[in-house]
């Protein structure tokens, strides 16, 4: 019985970290739709995305 509970939460925080690892080259971007292209603060950059420009941060 402890070994089916050991097991679980083994394999749990396994999955929990590789979904928390984040992608390396992926940049940060808002979730927020300007009409209009935005002055980003720096390092921040403008990004449209469809219709909606955002502001985007390097990661």
């Amino acid at each position: 019985m402890h070994f089916t509970h050991l097991l679980t939460a083994t394999i749990t925080a396994f999955a929990a970290v590789a979904v928390a690892a984040p992608s390396p080259s992926a940049d940060i971007c808002l979730k927020i739709c300007y009409a209009e292209e935005p002055e980003c603060a720096s390092p921040s950059y403008a990004q449209q995305e469809g219709a909606c420009w955002t502001c985007c941060t390097p990661s």
